[in-house]
């Protein structure tokens, strides 16, 4: 199974079928490739240093963001980080880019399904009658 990163909700990884998605920390180097995995496009590193340290010279926020960077490396999901001289970005499988798909192509009960399993995540069958509700009709 392929990487997948579940950005509506709480953020979580998914890199086996056959375990839970994992819990994405909030970190900033987290942020910084959540961002990046969100837009799924290239992303100037002067516009990403400027979101995450607006202050300071443009020498010491590019460090900052060369930081982050390696630190975001460290997760297992960020092999697919991209990096040139002036630009980024994270090729990965998202639910966002799933959803605006089913948007795009006018499948609305593949968008509903989505919207519901996000809607249903982490709740447990055992709780209210609603509660149950939502899990049993997950996709």
């Amino acid at each position: 199974m392929p990487i997948e990163l579940r950005l509506l909700g709480m953020p979580a990884v998914q890199t086996n079928s056959s375990q839970p998605p994992q819990i994405i920390p909030n970190t900033k180097p987290a942020l910084l490739m959540l961002y990046l995995a969100y837009t799924g496009e290239w992303i100037h590193r002067a516009s990403l240093a400027s979101m995450f340290q607006s202050f300071g010279s443009d020498s010491s926020v590019r460090r900052y963001l060369r930081v982050l960077l390696n630190r975001a490396r460290a997760f297992p999901w960020a092999q697919t980080l991209e990096i040139e001289s002036e630009r980024l970005r994270l090729s990965v499988i998202t639910d966002v880019q799933r959803f605006r798909a089913a948007i795009a192509a006018q499948q609305w009960s593949n968008r509903l399904c989505l919207a519901r399993e996000n809607v249903a995540r982490g709740v447990r069958r055992s709780g209210s009658a609603c509660a149950g509700s939502l899990v049993g009709t997950r996709a």
